[in-house]
Parts: structure tokens; C-alpha cells; sequence
């Protein structure tokens, strides 16, 4: 079997953010099956995926699966974002903001065949917010970001300081 793995070969910690096409059979340690989720690009083609967020020492290798059903290696279609994390003091860009100054936003988020008042608008669910475990908490760039859970071609208005 194939496996994938990633190497750090620089002095800080690192974050791998791959995404592994299903149809390569991703397994674990014990060689059971990896659930895949779908993933719909902008063209509106959808794609069964293994989504993978390792944090990876200095200097550390990481074997992550095997692909039993990846045929060429030179074929693999997996794609990676790879990012230094920052120290834990330096991920959270800090604010002077004191709790009776804090400003809250609606989020005007509208489906695309819907008005923007309607009430199938109201509500989206928000699936990682500011600091999110999942990918938010990697770098200060990222950590006030928010996900949330809305059906391809949502419309996004701007909000205002």
C-alpha cells in the first residue's frame, strides 16, 4: 500500500491542511475506511473528499494514511495549504476593545434565489467561529474568521465598522 505522509523539515510547528480524493480508499492505523465528505467547486462539480488538519512539529515526520486505491503516484490529485504557526501569544491579535465597547453584527446572508429579508433567511448555521480548533486557530490571520454552513452561491453583503 501507499502511504501519505508529511515532513516539517523547518524549525517551527506547522500546520498541513490536505484534502484527499475518496476514490484513493484513504485508511487508518488499523486499515478501516476514512469518512469522506462532499465538496462542491465553483462550477457545481462535487467531489467525495478526506479532509485532514495536522499540526506537525519542528523537524517531524507524520504518517497520515494509506491510499490502497491510488493507482499512479505520479497521477495523485491531493491538495495542501501548509502554513507556520505562529507562537500561542502571537495567533491572537489583541484589542483594546473593552466589553461595553464591543460592536455586534447581523450577517446579511441571502440564498440566491431568495429576497434578503425573507425568512428563509434568517438563520445559517455558523459551523467555526472566531479561534475555531478546526483551521481558524493555525495563524492570526485566520483566527477571527467565521464558517458558515450555507448552501453554494449565498449571497454576502458587507457590513460596516
Amino acid at each position: 500500500d501507499k502511504v501519505l505522509s508529511v515532513l516539517n523539515t523547518t524549525k517551527t510547528e506547522r500546520c498541513f491542511f490536505l484534502s484527499v480524493p475518496a476514490a484513493y480508499q484513504p485508511t487508518g492505523k488499523r486499515r478501516q475506511r476514512l469518512s469522506a465528505g462532499t465538496a462542491t467547486y465553483a462550477d457545481g462539480k462535487t467531489v467525495e473528499l478526506v479532509a485532514f488538519v495536522l499540526v506537525v512539529g519542528p523537524g517531524q515526520v507524520m504518517d497520515v494514511c494509506r491510499l490502497p486505491g491510488l493507482r499512479r503516484v505520479s497521477k495523485a490529485e491531493i491538495h495542501s495549504d501548509i502554513v507556520d504557526l505562529l507562537p500561542p501569544s502571537e495567533r491572537i491579535p489583541s484589542h483594546s476593545t473593552s466589553s461595553s465597547e464591543a460592536k455586534y453584527f447581523h450577517f446579511p446572508l441571502s440564498k440566491p434565489d431568495e429576497k434578503l429579508d425573507s425568512a428563509a433567511n434568517a438563520y445559517f448555521f455558523c459551523s467555526q467561529a472566531s479561534g475555531g480548533l478546526l483551521t481558524h486557530f493555525a495563524h492570526g490571520s485566520t483566527y477571527h474568521a467565521l464558517d458558515f454552513d450555507a448552501p453554494v452561491g449565498t449571497l454576502v453583503r458587507a457590513i460596516e465598522k
